[in-house]
């Protein structure tokens, strides 16, 4: 199909769409039951960090008292002083980070009827919208962060809608700027809605997710990647995004009219082996691929792509990127996507100040270890046990319990090796070496087994 059929079908949907909401009578949403309020803290990770805190101030202060002005005392003294430093800055930043990193979530229920139209619009934030088992309810959960010392922000801050003889739901972020940052206050929606939905979602910065929807999809986004899956897209759809990448793994109605396009960033498609279209792929600056066992090709080029499937009637695919990789996969090529979908955003403020934490106490305890190693005269054992205590603290920039358990390997394998330097058995190494290994192999068996790389300590 051409691109001038492909416009006019969209120009046709979205005036049926202005023209259905001002024969549609909008009303303030009245919900049954009470708005859902709450706030949290995440307390997991200042709990961590107070308890490595603890040992390490009980260490230093052990080391402070037994260790003696001796040669091997000048070496324990440098570690006590070490022990100290690193211990009393954890525990004050795990003060301050309970003390400031809130959580504000503000629950809101609607009915509806048979394949309701979802409209949000937002500014700064991510969109993780799946289908629940009711075909008659509607959930939007909004999740923002807050200081706790800073000047509180409003609560109002997303504005609801309902058609009242209708199946519409609008919602609208209000602009609200961080107080002494002048910026965009970044609000999360976390929506359930019924199996068969139609869903317009928009944000200028941020992700966003769409799992087991069949319905008409109109996502966009600024600066976020997009990712639908598990779902069937119907109508004319489109996922658009200026910066980052579009990543689509469902069926596809052969009826359709579907347009995915990106300023900068790869577009994914893997389609399942019964689907039927006509493909329009292209890319300024990137390489086009396609793995489509039948797929006839009317023209193909390193930048441009045309090709069918099937038989009539087929959908019209439209693949657009002016800076990335275009690829088209089936099923059956054995190709699946590795999209590990994450609550948060790299906005989430709970976030930056985790990363913010652990990356300075990680760059401050390497960088003080190396000038006590220079100064100290015992070069390797306070290098060692300067990287152990830098794995330890920096395992924790992560929420994930595999990099968290192997941040604490590392702590004991670089430990037991200052250990060594200092005693000069030299078969302790081959000690170090087993006790790391058997630790590598539980962080295995536990990651396999159990949790699967999920964050199991805190979540955003």
């Amino acid at each position: 199909m051409c691109i001038e059929d492909n416009n006019a079908a969209s120009a046709n949907w979205h005036a049926t769409s202005i023209q259905r909401s001002k024969t549609m009578k909008i009303q303030e949403t009245y919900q049954e039951g009470p708005v859902q309020y709450h706030r949290r803290r995440n307390p997991w990770f200042a709990i961590l960090l107070a308890l490595m805190s603890i040992p390490l101030i009980i260490g230093g202060i052990g080391l402070l008292v037994f260790a003696g002005i001796t040669i091997a005392g000048v070496t324990f003294l440098v570690l006590t002083i070490l022990l100290l430093v690193v211990g009393t800055s954890l525990l004050i930043a795990a003060g301050v980070y309970f003390a400031v990193s809130t959580v504000h979530v503000e629950t809101r229920r609607f009915s509806v009827n048979e394949r309701p139209w979802i409209v949000v619009n937002n500014e700064v934030g991510t969109f993780h919208v799946n289908a629940g088992s009711d075909a008659n309810i509607v959930t939007i959960q909004t999740k923002y962060y807050t200081r706790r010392f800073r000047r509180r922000t409003p609560k109002n801050r997303v504005r609801y809608e309902q058609v009242k003889e209708g199946n519409e739901i609008k919602a609208r972020v209000d602009r609200v700027l961080i107080p002494g940052l002048n910026l965009p206050q970044d609000i999360d929606f976390d929506i359930t809605v019924p199996g068969h939905a139609d869903l317009e979602l928009t944000t200028g910065a941020g992700d966003i997710w769409v799992t087991g929807i069949s319905g008409q999809l109109t996502l966009r986004s600024d600066a976020g990647s997009i990712y639908v899956k598990r779902g069937l897209l119907n109508g004319n759809s489109l996922l658009q995004t200026d910066l980052g990448s579009i990543n689509l793994h469902e069926a596809i109605d052969s009826t359709g009219t579907y347009e995915l396009t990106t300023g900068a960033g790869s577009i994914n498609v893997i389609l399942p082996g019964e689907a039927a279209f006509e493909l329009d792929a292209s890319t300024s600056l990137g390489s086009i691929t396609t793995k489509v066992p039948g797929m006839a090709m009317d023209y193909s080029t390193n930048r441009e792509l045309h090709g069918t499937l099937g038989s009539p009637p087929r959908a019209s695919l439209t693949l657009r990127s002016d800076a990335g990789s275009v690829n088209v996969y089936e099923e059956s090529v054995g190709h699946y996507p590795d999209w590990k979908e994450k609550k948060g955003t790299s906005f989430s403020r709970g976030n930056s100040l985790r990363s913010a934490v652990t990356g300075g106490l990680t760059g401050g305890i390497f960088f003080l270890g190396i000038a006590l190693a220079i100064l100290s005269g015992h070069f390797w054992t306070i290098l060692f046990a300067t990287m152990a205590l830098a794995a330890l603290v920096g395992s924790l920039s992560s929420p994930n319990a595999q990099a968290i358990y192997g941040g604490f390997q590392g702590f004991v394998f670089f430990i037991g090796l200052a250990v060594c330097t200092v005693v000069g058995w030299w078969p302790w190494i081959l000690v170090v070496l087993g006790v790391s290994a058997i630790l590598g192999t539980l962080n295995g068996l536990w990651y396999t087994r159990y949790r699967g790389g999920q964050p199991i300590w805190w979540e955003q």
